[in-house]
C-alpha cells in the first residue's frame, strides 16, 4: 500500500513534490483522496501551500482547504496547534 504522507528527500511529502512539479492530475488525486496531510512540513518547515506560487491554483486550493479545516476545528471546539 502507498503511504500518502511518507517523507522523501528534504522531508518532502508527495503533496510537496506534486506542487513543486505543477502536476495537476496528481494534485487533484491526492487532495480528493482525502488521505494526504495538507499541513505536512519539509525540513525548512514549509507546507505544500508555502512552496506553491501565490497565484497558482495549488496555493488557492490549499489555502481554502486549510481554512475549511480550521473552521471545522473551531466548530468542534478543538484547537489548531502546529506540530513540529
Amino acid at each position: 500500500m502507498f503511504e500518502f504522507n511518507a517523507k522523501g528527500k528534504k522531508d518532502f511529502s508527495p503533496l510537496h513534490y506534486v506542487v513543486l512539479k505543477n502536476n495537476y492530475d496528481a494534485f487533484h488525486f491526492l487532495v480528493n483522496a482525502d488521505v494526504v496531510d495538507i499541513f505536512a512540513k519539509d525540513e525548512l518547515y514549509r507546507s505544500p501551500r508555502t512552496i506553491a506560487l501565490i497565484n497558482s491554483p495549488f496555493y488557492k486550493i490549499l489555502y481554502r482547504l486549510e481554512k475549511n479545516f480550521a473552521i471545522q476545528l473551531s466548530l468542534n471546539g478543538d484547537c489548531l496547534q502546529e506540530v513540529h
